[in-house]
């Protein structure tokens, strides 16, 4: 006959070691997705990111959820988890080797363009670990790139936006943009918006989301008497745009190795682009 253990059987060193596990293991995963955390905090230091994984994946998080529903309803805690824990793990390693092979593919056309040394950032596109995006910064635009594991033998094409970087020295002026290009290091967009009557500088993150579907960007100056003045706050702008049914389907058509499905500037207003022509990927 099974019995249950009571929370006075249990020693101080593993109740120690239980939580500790918790606490370390959820920012060590956190720092698996594109934002990071800030792992050393409270040290002033930028978050630590090594993007493998989205930052929703059901695929990641549905095995935990079923290990623990299988784990109090039969009460075999261990072996559920175990399991659970198991699956997850694997499917890490698979991101991570997913990533692998992207960069693989990848540096050809880095060298190509003599982007070799810019800063890149590839993360998965959203809710799997097979489509991944390439964000590249160079020095007067940045490129972006979609990535299948299942692209085979095609060749990633580089389709080059505009970053406007000559506004940033505007934007970093204040210290809302100085925290801003803290969080986000060099992935950052600039453009100018009439807002409220007033030539408004405004920065977007350009790592979270997709090519036209960002969903943050702040104001950081207003344009008064011809020069740019740094905002005392900074205001968030909410993205006038929603993904689209389409837009997910072209994305899963892509994923699976569909090279003409979807380009990463197929969304990109006109403004956007360094180059007035429509890619075909």
């Amino acid at each position: 006959m099974r019995t249950l253990c009571s929370r006075k059987d249990i020693s101080l060193l593993r109740w120690w070691c239980f939580f500790t596990l918790i606490l370390i293991t959820h920012p060590l995963l956190d720092a698996l997705t594109t934002y990071g955390t800030q792992l050393l905090w409270p040290l002033d230091l930028s978050p630590a990111a090594w993007p493998i994984i989205f930052i929703i994946d059901p695929l990641y998080t549905l095995p935990l959820l079923i290990a623990l529903g299988i784990a109090l309803v039969s009460q075999r805690v261990m072996k559920a988890c175990t399991w659970g824990l198991a699956i997850t793990c694997v499917y890490l390693v698979m991101a991570a080797g997913a990533k692998l092979t992207v960069e693989q593919r990848l540096a050809p056309a880095l060298a190509e363009q003599g982007l070799e040394e810019a800063p890149l950032l590839i993360q998965p596109t959203p809710f799997n670990i097979v489509l991944w995006r390439a964000t590249v910064m160079g020095e007067d635009r940045y490129y972006e790139s979609l990535v299948s594991v299942f692209d085979s033998d095609h060749q990633p094409r580089l389709e080059p936006l505009v970053s406007n970087p000559e506004l940033a020295e505007y934007a970093l002026a204040s210290q809302q943009g100085q925290r801003l290009t803290w969080f986000t290091g060099p992935f950052l967009r600039y453009e100018t918006r009439l807002l409220d009557g007033k030539e408004t500088l405004v920065a977007t993150d350009i790592r979270l989301g997709f090519p036209g579907f960002h969903p943050f960007s702040f104001t950081l100056a207003t344009l008064e008497d011809e020069r740019w003045v740094p905002l005392a706050v900074s205001e968030q702008l909410s993205s006038t745009r929603g993904i689209q049914l389409e837009t997910l389907s072209r994305l899963a058509a892509r994923a699976a190795g569909n090279t003409s499905a979807l380009c990463a500037s197929d969304f990109v207003p006109p403004e956007w682009r360094a180059e007035r022509i429509v890619y075909r990927c």
